[in-house]
């Protein structure tokens, strides 16, 4: 019987990535990929890829998009994977893609996927009853900083909307010792203000201060950001650095 062979020239990159990827199982009807690692990626059309440009984590040359999806896998951090039939390049991001109503033309060359995965596979931990997980940094950042770092790992400062959910943080938080740590969350507010609105603009309705808490919107250096300490609110200035608490979808 006559048999034919496909010779590939790759580095030994490509050939651990290749290697990973015959995990995955492609599904020709349903463009899903699935992994031995609870993990896929769902084909996303149709997407916004000026949204996507400042979250590029890295760009690679790949053989071929499994290889590409394989890189994804091996980031932490990597949320989207974008293959190029082209130019065989790939490129990880650490957002989700939204859709493209803004008439940017996405050419038909690059096949983009969501990955689907736990908070765990993220080193976030899950928010109880939720879609959305957390992680607190251990790097100390001022509030700008800790913004930057949140938005770079595709999230935000943990917004804390309800006694629930700050109940259960704090048992996290006490359970690695670090209750008595001053934590920057999400949530500021405008000069002159009394009103405590998150990031999106959204107006806060749920405040857990501590006694005598907010004091120090007329100090010489305001304070307008929040963080969290021995599990209450207390207002402070941006310029403190401080660790933080990072927030999250699983998608």
């Amino acid at each position: 019987m006559f048999r034919s062979f496909v010779y590939m020239k790759m580095d030994c990159r490509e050939v651990n990535a290749l290697l990973s990827s015959i995990f995955f199982l492609l599904c020709n009807t349903g463009s899903v990929f699935a992994t031995d690692r609870s993990s896929s990626f769902h084909r996303r059309e149709n997407v916004n890829l000026t949204q996507l440009q400042p979250f590029v984590l890295s760009t690679t040359t790949t053989v071929n998009e499994i290889v590409c999806l394989a890189h994804c896998l091996d980031s932490v951090l990597c949320v989207t994977a974008g293959y190029n039939g082209n130019d065989k390049s790939c490129r990880i991001y650490s957002v989700s893609p939204s859709p493209n109503d803004s008439g940017d033309t996405v050419t038909t060359q690059i096949k983009f996927y969501r990955r689907k995965a736990t908070c765990q596979e993220f080193g976030y931990t899950a928010i109880v009853n939720t879609s959305e997980c957390y992680k607190i940094h251990p790097t100390a950042l001022t509030k700008t900083g800790a913004s930057k770092e949140c938005q770079q790992e595709g999230g935000h400062l943990i917004r804390i909307t309800s006694s629930h959910m700050l109940e259960s943080l704090i048992v996290d938080i006490d359970y690695l010792g670090l209750l008595r740590t001053y934590l920057y969350i999400d949530g500021y507010r405008r000069q002159g203000e009394t009103i405590w609105r998150f990031s999106d603009e959204t107006i806060m309705t749920f405040l857990h201060w501590n006694i005598g808490e907010p004091n120090g919107m007329n100090h010489t250096n305001p304070e307008d950001a929040l963080i969290l300490g021995n599990g209450f609110f207390h207002d402070a200035p941006q310029s403190f650095e401080i660790r933080f608490i990072c927030q999250r979808s699983i998608f």
